[in-house]
């Protein structure tokens, strides 16, 4: 930062900074404040001395941490030199930093704001009052009903975004507040702990808003001041992209009865239309464009209906919702052989219409929509039912389906001494040796349990394709004495990796199971953090796996677990004969992880596109077999695929990418280590 370039608003800045910092180097604080940044050299040293200011003036002990997101024009340099902690973040956008800075604060408060100077940190006393006083669990900025200083914000996003989103809040969710992007707010600790972020981009100021009103927390807000930034270049916001992405979110999470009741409305208008119609038509005249637009408001109306019912279903299974009441209502006398007797009822009764009654222009209208109706509800039907049954949890059937695993593919004959498809295995791990974007896709997926290590070790290693990316990109970021260790349990792989790498000092393999005692393996730990590409979906007890791969993690270190995913409905022929006991979903892993004493820190879906492939692959051409070929032409299409992922969301995909943290109980040893007991081997040992 240029000093002398910039004066924070309000004042001038503390002298000693450094003061107001809790000098311990663990432990709780009172406050911690999360500034998000990424080439903010001009300002972010100017954020983190009114932070400090701010913290100063509540009268708490606290600290100030830059999530710095891959800056690489000396922001980390000037916000060390300000007095901050700086937390590097891989994973890029404003909420995974945001996130990053939140899990890694010790303050029992925490504050939000960015690193451009439009933010007053040395408003904080006010958030801190305004929380002793409601005991709210979030306490909002509010620029709205404060002050923007001219230029500060777009006339679009004052007068038309802001007030329009927040607008649509308030209605669905019923949050009392009047800004809901504001970038300066305070939540307590254990609000955070509660809440389930996982949005990585701007959606995450939103998320915070829904999954809070969602759980039932408390909400206040302060007025406050927008600045004008001291940036030299635009803003990262996006007007167009940004708007639309936060519609998207808001109606993926709202209640089945926001698409519902609108339906109904439409509907009955519809009817209404339709019966003025036949009125004018029976007594000798006619109303064309009355009957036409009263069947078109009756299918649109109806449309909405099941949208809302497909769209809440495959929200609370699939991107981690729960099911509103509305919902479960709905699910209590809607069963999928009623529906489809009820759009067989439906379509009979059309076809009467249609051609017992061709001389009335209003029953073949009637006729028609009646017919579009039956056939939609047949399809929807299925489609409803197919979500809500193929997940494990079963929130919306009485009874689960028998697993495809066992039903419908038999799982293919295994090795006895590994438990694995050693064959196919191999055959698979040689074919993705020709994929190198593949491979760098797999390890840039998971970089936010990796990077920064200096210890790694990669379960399942197989004959080293992505170890060695890890291990290329860790010596790339400075990290010499970096060193990544696979651990392999078919020997035949384990020996192919050796041979691969034998000149290389900064890779190891141990052939080895990691969930029986390993001597060799335990030597080069305890791990920073731990990998699993695709592994964890053979091993039968995959709880017991993850409290065996734990177990050698230093005190909070990191897992990063890529798993294939999809649920049971993707489950096909090439998951059995690679000897998959599961596919998993956002909330199946979750539990996993959660039993095995870490801490989720991201679950996120991962190659949209290719999720619909492997169902044409495995459920319907039923294929036993890759070739070469087809991996080559898919590695082409990775970029293509990771831009279609970056714009869609994506909402479901192939894989799952989960980051996840060891807990640690009170005397600062792993949780899995203090509550239970080694685990035993298992029947069918990991890869």
């Amino acid at each position: 930062m240029l000093k002398g370039d910039y004066q924070y608003h309000g004042g001038p800045m503390p002298t000693s900074p450094a003061a107001v910092v809790d000098e311990r180097s663990s432990g709780e604080l009172d406050i911690s404040v999360v500034i998000p940044c990424l080439n903010e050299v001009r300002t972010v040293g100017a954020c983190v001395s009114a932070a400090l200011q701010g913290i100063h003036e509540s009268g708490l002990d606290g600290e100030v941490i830059v999530a710095d997101n891959g800056s690489t024009d000396g922001s980390r340099k000037s916000a060390e030199d300000a007095g901050a902690r700086v937390v590097p973040v891989a994973r890029r956008g404003y909420g995974a930093a945001l996130e990053a800075g939140f899990q890694a604060a010790r303050g029992n408060l925490l504050v939000m704001g960015d690193a451009d100077m439009s933010y007053d940190f040395k408003e904080i006393p006010k958030f801190v009052g305004e929380q002793k006083r409601t005991k709210a669990d979030i306490v909002m900025g509010d620029r709205l009903g404060g002050k923007i200083d001219k230029g500060a914000m777009p006339w679009t996003h004052r007068w038309i975004g802001n007030p329009l989103i927040s607008l649509t809040i308030r209605r669905l969710f019923r949050v009392p507040v009047n800004d809901c992007y504001c970038g300066l707010r305070m939540l307590t600790k254990d609000a955070h702990k509660r809440l389930r972020l996982n949005a990585s981009s701007m959606e995450y100021a939103l998320e915070m808003v829904v999954q809070g009103a969602l759980l039932g927390l408390k909400f206040a807000q302060v007025p406050i001041t927008l600045h004008v930034d001291g940036r030299d270049r635009a803003p990262h916001l996006r007007t167009v992209r940004d708007g639309y992405r936060s519609f998207r979110f808001l109606f993926q999470h709202a209640s089945i009865t926001t698409f519902i009741i609108p339906g109904l409305i439409a509907a009955i208008a519809g009817m209404a239309l339709l019966a003025r119609a036949a009125w004018i038509e029976s007594h000798g005249s006619s109303s064309p464009v009355g009957a036409g637009a009263g069947a078109a408001l009756l299918v649109i109306g109806w449309q909405l209906a099941v949208f809302g019912v497909i769209a809440r279903v495959f929200v609370a299974g699939f991107l981690s919702g729960e099911p509103d009441s509305p919902l479960r209502g709905f699910f209590r006398f809607a069963q999928l052989e009623g529906t489809v007797a009820g759009a067989a009822v439906l379509q009979f009764a059309a076809l009467i219409l249609l051609l017992g009654f061709r001389s009335s222009t209003v029953l073949v209208d009637l006729g028609l929509a009646m017919s579009v109706i039956a056939v939609g509800s047949f399809v929807g039907a299925f489609v409803v039912s197919l979500i809500g049954r193929s997940m494990p949890e079963q929130r919306f059937a009485d009874t689960a389906p028998p697993p495809i695993a066992q039903a419908a593919h038999a799982m293919s004959d295994a090795d006895p001494t590994t438990g694995q498809n050693i064959d196919h295995s191999l055959a698979t791990q040689y074919a993705i040796a020709h994929a190198p974007a593949y491979n760098a896709w797999l390890a840039d997926s998971l970089r936010g349990a990796w990077e920064g290590s200096e210890r790694v070790l990669d379960v399942g290693c197989s004959i080293g394709n992505v170890t060695q990316v890890i291990a290329d990109e860790l010596a790339k970021r400075g990290k010499g004495k970096a060193v990544v260790v696979g651990v392999e349990i078919i020997p035949e792989a384990a020996e192919k990796f050796h041979e691969k790498f034998a000149n290389r000092s900064d890779m190891a393999v141990v052939c080895a199971d990691i969930m029986a005692p390993a001597p060799q393996l335990d030597e080069h730990g305890p791990f920073d953090s731990a990998l699993s590409f695709n592994v964890l979906e053979h091993i039968e007890d995959d709880v017991a796996a993850l409290k065996a791969i734990a177990s050698r993690l230093r005190p909070g270190g990191r897992i990063g677990l890529l798993v294939p995913g999809g649920g049971d409905r993707l489950y096909g022929t090439l998951d059995s004969l690679d000897r998959h006991y599961r596919r998993y979903t956002p909330a199946r892993l979750r539990m996993r992880l959660e039993a095995a004493g870490f801490e989720v820190m991201e679950i996120r879906p991962v190659n949209a596109l290719g999720a619909v492939f492997w169902f044409i692959k495995g459920r319907v051409i039923r294929s036993q077999k890759f070739h070469v070929s087809e991996v080559k032409t898919f590695d082409r299409m990775v970029p293509a695929l990771k831009m279609l992922d970056s714009v869609i969301g994506p909402p479901f995909g192939q894989s799952l990418a989960a980051v996840a943290r060891l807990r640690e109980d009170s005397a600062g040893r792993n949780v899995a280590h203090a509550a239970a007991p080694a685990a035993e081997p298992a029947a069918a040992p990991a890869r």
